[in-house]
C-alpha cells in the first residue's frame, strides 16, 4: 500500500488583544557596527533603541546596570543625507548639512538631546552615527567600530477586569487556577476541535510559532505626515505597512479620495535592489539576496532603478522608462510558471501586467532558475525581471519591498507616501494634511502538521490538493472554528507535497 504523506501549514487566526503598552530597553554585549546593531534589532526585537527623554535615560541606565556595563553602546540616532526636514527637525553642523534622524523613525528633536561635552564633532569627517553612555548621553563615532548595542523591545499587556465573591481571603494563585479552569483559553478550545478532526485523519505535530499580521484602521482626522504618525503610534501600532496584495485588498479604503490618505512609507535616501514579489515565504534563504549582475554592474547611475536580464542570464540596471519586453512569473501554473511578454512596456507598466494577468514580475531566486528564465528571452534581446531600487522605508522599520504606484510615480513633488482612492500610490508633500491609515500588528499561530492519506488517486494533482483543503475546511466550519483557520499546503524542498511512503 502506498501512504502519501502531507505537510499542512494551519494558521490559527487568533488574535490577541493588543494594546499600547511599555517598552524596555535591552543591552547586547556583542560587538557590532551600527548597520549590524541596526539589523540585529530589527530582526530580534524592534529598532535600536531611541534615547530623547528623561524616561528614555532612565531605561538605558536601568539596562546597563542590570549587566554591570560601564562602557559605551550604539543607540539608534545616525546622520542621513537624504532626510527631508519637514519629516523630522534638522540637526546640523553649521557647515555640514547632512540631518540626524532616529533608526526607528521617530522625529530627533535636538533641544531633547543630551550630548557629552564638545559632541559630536565629527572629528574624522566620518562620524555618523551615534553612542550612548550608561547616563544616556550621546556621542557621534564611526559607524564602522564594533561596539555593544541597546535594542527596544515594545511590549504588550492584556488587561482584564474580573469580579469574584468570596467569604474569605483571595489567594491570587487560587483565584487564576479557579478562572483557567472555569473559562478556557479560547485559543484552547480552538486547538481542541481542531485536533479532534485531524485525529480522524491521523497527523503529528510540530511545535506552534507565532507570527505577526496587521490589522487597519482608516482616520479621517487631517493630519501632516509627522502628526498621523505621531498619533498612529500613540494609538496603534504605526502608520500602516502594507507587505502584499492581500494586505492591500484588506485596507478599508472606500472614504479615501483622489487626495489621498498617508501609509507609512516615506523617502530616505538610502537606495536598495529588491524583488517585486513580496512575499517572503517564496524565498528560501539567501534567495531574496541572489543577483547575476553583468561586468560593471550595476552602475548606481541617476534614474537606473530597475533591472534587465540579457539573453546571456546577466542582469543590467536600466531607466524604468525605457521599453523592454518583460517576464511574468505564475504561482498558479502547474506546469509553465514563467511567461515571455513580447509587448514593450515600461518597468511598471510590465508589473501592472504581471499583476493583472499573473502574479508579478519574475523573482530569479538562484542559478537554476536563472538559467531556465533565460531560455525564454530571444537571441540579442533582453527583458524586465522583477527587480528594483527604491529609497523608501516603511515607518515601522519593515523592510518589505512590496510597492503599488499609481501612474507615473513616485515623482519629485513629494516625500511621504499616500493611497489614492484606486489603492495605488503617490508621493506627496509630507506638510500636506491627510486622512490617514494605522495598523495595529496582532499575533496568529501557525503550526505545520503532517498527514498521512490512502489514496489511489494522483495526490499531486492541484485539483485534488484544493479538493482536500476544501474537505477539511468545510469540517471545521461545522466544529465552529472554519472563520479563524487558513489552511495550506507546504511544499518540500523539491517543490512537491505529497510524499510516497512504500511499506
Amino acid at each position: 500500500m502506498i501512504h502519501n504523506k502531507i505537510q499542512l501549514v494551519v494558521l490559527l487566526g487568533i488574535l490577541t488583544k493588543a494594546s499600547c503598552g511599555p517598552y524596555q530597553f535591552i543591552l547586547i554585549e556583542e560587538p557590532k557596527t551600527w548597520a549590524e546593531a541596526q539589523s540585529y534589532c530589527r530582526e530580534k526585537h524592534t529598532a535600536l533603541v531611541t534615547v530623547q527623554s528623561d524616561e528614555d535615560r532612565a531605561k538605558l541606565k536601568e539596562a546597563a546596570n542590570a549587566v554591570k556595563f560601564q562602557s559605551v553602546a550604539w543607540v539608534g540616532l545616525h546622520r542621513d543625507v537624504w532626510r527631508w526636514s519637514n519629516q523630522s527637525m534638522a540637526i546640523s553642523y553649521s557647515r555640514d548639512l547632512r540631518y540626524w534622524l532616529w533608526s526607528d523613525y521617530t522625529n530627533a528633536l535636538w533641544s531633547y538631546l543630551r550630548w557629552q561635552y564638545k559632541q559630536p564633532d565629527n572629528a574624522n569627517g566620518t562620524e555618523d552615527c551615534v553612542s550612548a553612555n550608561v547616563d544616556g548621553q550621546l556621542a557621534d563615532a564611526t559607524c564602522s567600530t564594533p561596539l555593544p548595542f541597546y535594542c527596544r523591545e515594545n511590549t504588550r499587556i492584556q488587561r482584564v477586569r474580573v469580579a469574584v465573591k468570596s467569604d474569605g481571603y483571595l489567594d491570587e494563585s487560587a483565584v487564576t487556577a479557579a478562572i483557567k479552569r472555569k473559562k478556557p483559553d479560547a485559543l484552547e478550545i480552538m486547538e481542541h476541535k481542531l485536533f479532534t478532526l485531524l485525529a480522524l485523519i491521523g497527523f503529528s505535530a510540530s511545535p506552534v510559532r507565532q507570527q505577526s499580521m496587521n490589522v487597519y484602521y482608516f482616520v479621517s482626522e487631517l493630519k501632516t505626515f509627522s502628526e498621523a504618525q505621531l498619533y498612529c503610534r500613540e494609538t496603534y501600532t504605526d502608520l500602516a505597512t502594507i507587505e502584499n496584495m492581500d494586505d492591500l485588498n484588506t485596507l478599508p479604503a472606500g472614504q479615501v479620495t483622489n487626495t489621498g490618505a498617508w501609509i507609512g512609507l516615506m523617502q530616505t535616501g538610502y537606495f536598495y535592489w529588491q524583488w517585486a514579489l513580496a512575499d517572503r515565504r517564496f524565498y528560501k534563504d539567501g534567495e531574496m539576496e541572489y543577483r547575476n549582475w553583468a561586468a560593471f554592474e550595476p552602475n548606481n547611475g541617476m534614474f537606473q532603478d530597475c533591472a534587465i536580464m540579457t539573453y546571456q542570464g546577466q542582469f543590467q540596471s536600466i531607466n524604468c522608462l525605457n521599453l523592454y519586453s518583460f517576464i511574468c512569473y505564475d504561482a498558479n501554473s502547474i506546469g509553465q510558471q514563467y511567461v515571455y511578454i513580447s509587448f514593450l512596456y515600461t518597468w511598471s507598466e510590465a508589473q501592472r501586467y504581471c499583476r493583472k494577468y499573473y502574479t508579478d514580475l519574475v523573482s530569479v531566486r538562484n542559478l537554476d532558475e536563472n538559467n531556465r528564465i533565460k531560455e525564454l528571452i530571444p537571441l540579442l534581446e533582453s527583458a524586465y525581471i522583477g527587480l528594483s531600487r527604491d529609497d523608501f522605508a516603511w515607518s515601522d522599520g519593515s523592510r518589505s519591498p512590496f510597492r503599488n504606484w499609481d501612474w507615473l510615480q513616485p515623482d519629485i513633488f513629494g516625500e511621504c507616501v499616500a493611497l489614492t482612492e484606486n489603492k495605488s500610490w503617490k508621493t506627496e508633500s509630507c506638510g500636506n494634511p491627510r486622512p490617514f491609515f494605522c495598523h495595529r500588528s496582532v499575533h496568529s499561530m501557525r503550526q505545520i502538521l503532517r498527514l498521512e492519506v490512502k489514496s489511489g488517486l494522483n495526490v499531486n494533482d492541484l485539483n485534488m490538493q484544493k479538493a482536500i483543503l476544501a474537505e477539511i475546511q468545510q469540517r471545521l466550519q461545522k466544529l465552529g472554528v472554519g472563520r479563524i483557520t487558513k489552511l495550506e499546503w507546504r511544499e518540500a524542498a523539491d517543490g512537491t507535497v505529497f510524499q510516497k511512503k512504500e511499506h
